[in-house]
C-alpha cells in the first residue's frame, strides 16, 4: 500500500489558520446578534480601547449617532468622539453618502467620529472618509480588530 504524503504547515501557519477561523467566528457571531446588542458590543470595545465615558444613544431618534464618548490623549488634551455602528452581512458595504451624512451629523457636535462595521467600506466611502478640507472620521471593520 502507498504511502499518502500528508501536508504539513508550519507552526506559524497553523496560528495563522486558527487566528483566521477565530475571526471568521467572531464575524458570524456579530452579524447574527441584534443590533441593539452590536452597538453595546461597540461601546465595551471603544471602553477597552481606552475611551472614557461612552454611551450608547440607542433608538431610531439618535440623531444620525448610536454612541459617544471621551478620548483622552493626555491630562490637557481630549476629544468628543461619535460613533456609528453598521452591521452588515459580508459585501454589504458602508456607503459614501453613509460616511457624508456621519460627518454631517458630527459637525458642532464632536470633533472625531468613528464607524465601526461588520463588513467593510466602499472606495467611495474610504474616499469621502479621507477628503481634503472635512473634519476626520476614522472606520473600523470588525475584520480588523
Amino acid at each position: 500500500m502507498p504511502e499518502t504524503e500528508e501536508e504539513v504547515f508550519p507552526p506559524e501557519a497553523r496560528v495563522d489558520e486558527q487566528e483566521a477561523n477565530e475571526k471568521l467566528d467572531l464575524l458570524s457571531t456579530l452579524r447574527s446578534i441584534s443590533p441593539t446588542v452590536f452597538e453595546k458590543v461597540c461601546r465595551e470595545l471603544l471602553r477597552e480601547s481606552g475611551f472614557e465615558n461612552v454611551e450608547v444613544t440607542g433608538g431610531s431618534a439618535d440623531g444620525g449617532i448610536d454612541g459617544y464618548g471621551t478620548l483622552e490623549i493626555n491630562p490637557f488634551v481630549s476629544f468628543r468622539v461619535l460613533f456609528q455602528c453598521k452591521r452588515y452581512a459580508k459585501g454589504n458595504l458602508v456607503s459614501r453618502a453613509q460616511v457624508g451624512d456621519f460627518r454631517n451629523t458630527m459637525l458642532g457636535r464632536a470633533e472625531k467620529g468613528i464607524i465601526i462595521t461588520t463588513s467593510g467600506f466602499s472606495n467611495a466611502a474610504i474616499q469621502e472618509a479621507s477628503r481634503e478640507g472635512a473634519p476626520r472620521s476614522s472606520w473600523s471593520t470588525a475584520t480588523n480588530w
